[in-house]
């Protein structure tokens, strides 16, 4: 089903590409942004027509597409060409890779545990959030999402990327009967962030941190999730916070689809 509908929504299948966004798409975003000249009716409706079909896909069987098709979205109202031709590569990109998908696999995942990556891009003001949350070596919940609020340093987002999934999903997990009786592992890239989430002192580089981010504690102290720093290339959710390419996207993405 998903290879026919990558048919429909592609008009025309271009030479073959590895990934869904290039190293420039952060930068024609923001020339976006700064644009003075009004987009054509016809740009905007054009451009409205490929963004919305690379939505459907996104949340419920491609989350390679996630962090792609979430800039394109966001010049829904002011498009360019060049913000256009993106979205025609990301199309393309779909169209190749309409066989790849999520699989659920037991073999590879062991027990059913839950595993957690959460991330944050803190190069722009409202930093983007990416998580993941795995079960049987495969995605069962994830987001790339941009923050409400504008964090005012990366340990910040990073506690700020830390949600609640984890906790509903363990209570949906008990509700059917597969209790987690340990901790959920949830893995972060940013030592600030590990420390922020374990350790009680409040420093002068800590406290304008407000409360409500600071719950991950309360977390940490019952027993639901357990916070462990990864090296940034294991952290599956940096997929999720900004459009990656080469080696990175590739090796991000074999992870979630279980290669």
């Amino acid at each position: 089903m998903q290879a026919n509908y990558a048919d429909d929504v592609a008009r025309v299948k271009s030479r073959r590409i590895d990934t869904p966004a290039d190293s420039d798409l952060v930068a024609a975003y923001e020339r976006a942004l700064t644009r003075e000249q009004h987009p054509s009716a016809e740009l905007i409706r054009a451009y409205g027509t490929k963004v919305g079909a690379l939505i459907y896909p996104v949340p419920c069987a491609r989350p390679d597409l996630a962090a792609a098709v979430g800039l394109l979205a966001r010049t829904l109202t002011f498009p360019t060409t060049e913000m256009l031709e993106a979205a025609d590569r990301c199309i393309a990109y779909f169209v190749h890779t309409a066989s790849d998908g999520i699989t659920l696999d037991g073999s590879r995942g062991g027990d059913l545990v839950l595993v957690a990556y959460s991330d944050s891009d803190w190069s722009v003001a409202h930093s983007t959030t990416g998580y993941c949350i795995r079960l049987a070596g495969a995605p069962i919940s994830y987001a790339s999402k941009r923050q409400q609020c504008i964090a005012l340093s990366s340990t910040e987002a990073e506690i700020m990327a830390v949600l609640t999934e984890v906790a509903y999903l363990r209570e949906i997990f008990r509700d059917i009967g597969l209790c987690q009786t340990d901790p959920t592992e949830l893995y972060v890239d940013n030592t600030g962030a590990e420390m922020l989430a374990k350790e009680r002192k409040v420093t002068s580089r800590s406290r304008h941190i407000t409360r409500r981010y600071l719950k991950v504690r309360e977390y940490v102290a019952d027993g639901i999730i357990d916070v462990r720093r990864v090296p940034t290339d294991d952290n599956t959710a940096d997929i999720f916070t900004k459009p990656l390419t080469g080696p990175a996207f590739r090796r991000h993405r074999d992870t979630l689809f279980g290669v």
